[in-house]
């Protein structure tokens, strides 16, 4: 099982990395691809493969192929297959499989210039960034919150423990009251009229 898993994660890492690739080259284009393959199941060949999918910076993707009997390909194989057709040439690239041709034509040329890789790698950087700052600010938040915490229940602590001394000792008052000023006067005279 951790096998299969580890085979499916580093497949969706290399689609993933094409894709990156390709976007590098022209956003039109992966703009084409996601649009033509949103489609449940293509099959190839078929009017729509055949007719592709024109966005609206030029870029054109289609299917060809003479696959008997029609060739059923999922939503993420026609992902796959065009990214890798992408990452792999150039941008206009084509690639072969068994009986169909995966086509990719841009007609403006790459979109993305290093000018522009640059400004959203300088973006992603400052995501990061504020990312790591509010995740800062969360912990030392969580820290002051448990400090506060403890403090109250270090006060509630000693308020207990002086609520329980002065309960035992109003205890021991009514069990043994204190004397009052006059009986406690009239027991000294009588301590003092014995002495004599």
């Amino acid at each position: 099982m951790k096998t299969s898993i580890l085979i499916m994660a580093s497949g969706l890492a290399g689609a993933f990395a094409d894709m990156l690739a390709c976007y590098d080259k022209s956003a039109e284009v992966v703009n084409a691809i996601a649009n033509f393959c949103s489609t449940d199941n293509l099959t190839i060949p078929s009017i729509y493969a055949n007719a592709g999918f024109r966005s609206s910076g030029n870029a054109f993707v289609s299917v060809d192929g003479h696959c008997d009997p029609p060739n059923q390909v999922s939503e993420d194989t026609c992902l796959d297959r065009f990214y890798t057709v992408c990452a792999g040439g150039n941008a206009n690239g084509t690639g072969t499989n068994n009986c169909t041709l995966w086509a990719i034509y841009n007609d403006n040329g790459p979109v993305n210039t290093i000018g522009s890789m640059a400004k959203r790698a300088a973006s992603a950087v400052s995501k990061a960034r504020a990312a790591i700052s509010s995740a800062k600010a969360a912990a030392d938040a969580v820290s002051t919150s448990t400090d506060t915490a403890r403090v109250h229940a270090s006060s509630v602590q000693q308020s207990v423990a002086y609520a329980r001394s002065s309960g035992k000792n109003a205890a021991h008052h009514q069990q043994h009251p204190r004397p009052s000023n006059q009986a406690r006067d009239e027991k000294q005279k009588r301590k003092a009229d014995h002495e004599v």
